[in-house]
């Protein structure tokens, strides 16, 4: 799985040049079941 990390607004005070909400990185993670097998429904479902 991945994960985007979003400029807040505490994180304008060392990130200058970025603006809210703006992409600053990224993180991988993994799961042990895989997400096809999760007993989870979609909102909406």
């Amino acid at each position: 799985m991945f994960g985007a990390i979003r400029a807040k607004r505490q994180c304008l005070d060392c990130h200058t040049g970025a603006k809210r909400g703006e992409l600053l990185g990224a993180f991988t993670y993994y799961l042990e079941e895989p997400v096809d097998q999760l007993d989870v429904t979609r909102p909406g479902e």
